[in-house]
């Protein structure tokens, strides 16, 4: 990695780093295609072995002080991922069509030297019983080598929406 740059609105330290920037936005793009095809086996299967979180805050930053929409560990997203696959998840019945794009992708400073984070802008499109929503955001991606390939640690979804009313959010974000 060589220069690095700081967002004066986000605080993040931007990091110079093509390689690394290239092996995450294709690990981002199979992750938004599994999730938007809701193969949501293959979709957990991206995630660290060890502990992981996923993340949509509602207001602020810090999970002990604050409301989350969501904050999964390893066990409840299987919990998810099991509920999403079964014919009685009746919030996603019919189920929606997705549709994402995640841009703007820059690799950032992260204190854990094992970690490769990315951060992004995403717009997500869902259809479903003849309405159309888009849900719009930052995300930043915790990415760890296991096993030779790429695993989600950590993605943490801020939708720029998440401080006031939310439709109901029964999908993979």
């Amino acid at each position: 990695m060589t220069e690095s740059a700081r967002s004066a609105s986000s605080g993040l330290v931007f990091v110079d780093s093509a390689e690394s920037l290239s092996r995450a936005e294709a690990f981002v793009a199979q992750e938004c295609s599994l999730a938007d095809s809701h193969d949501y086996a293959a979709w957990l299967n991206l995630w660290s072995v060890g502990e992981c979180a996923y993340w949509v805050p509602a207001r602020g930053n810090d999970t002990s002080k604050m409301v989350s929409v969501i904050f999964d560990n390893r066990a409840r997203l299987q919990t998810r991922v099991r509920q999403l696959m079964t014919e009685q998840h009746y919030s996603q019945i019919p189920t929606s069509t997705l549709a994402r794009v995640v841009t703007g992708m820059a690799v950032v400073a992260d204190d854990d030297p094992d970690i490769l984070a990315v951060h992004g802008t995403f717009v997500l499109v869902e259809y479903r019983d003849e309405q159309q929503v888009v849900w719009a955001g930052r995300v930043l991606y915790r990415l760890i080598e296991e096993f030779g390939e790429l695993r989600m640690r950590a993605k943490t979804v801020e939708l720029v929406n998440r401080s006031g009313w939310l439709p109901t959010l029964s999908f993979l974000i």
